[in-house]
């Protein structure tokens, strides 16, 4: 079953980083923020899977990114990086 708050919750963070960087005229790192996140989805592969369970669960996890990605981009869901950086363009104009 999907957690939903912890889902609000991750995107709550990634989406306080990206008004934080367009209120400070910061660039937010984003290959920095995916691996904190990665880090954080090792932790939990780790410590709640068997070993011999994580090959598996990895695949599991890679299948789904690659699947949301796809949904996301065929949806046309405009994310929150897009738009901070669209807000910073017409700032800078």
């Amino acid at each position: 079953m999907r957690d939903a708050h912890l889902c609000e919750a991750i995107n709550d963070l990634v989406e306080q980083r990206l008004r934080d960087a367009f209120e400070t005229g910061h660039t937010i790192n984003v290959p920095n923020l995916a691996s904190e996140i990665t880090e954080s989805l090792a932790d939990l592969i780790v410590c709640s899977a068997p070993s011999e369970e994580q090959p598996r669960l990895i695949a599991h996890v890679v299948a789904e990114l690659g699947r949301f990605v796809k949904e996301r981009g065929e949806a046309g869901v405009v994310c929150a990086i897009a738009v901070v950086t669209a807000r910073r363009a017409d700032v800078a104009a």
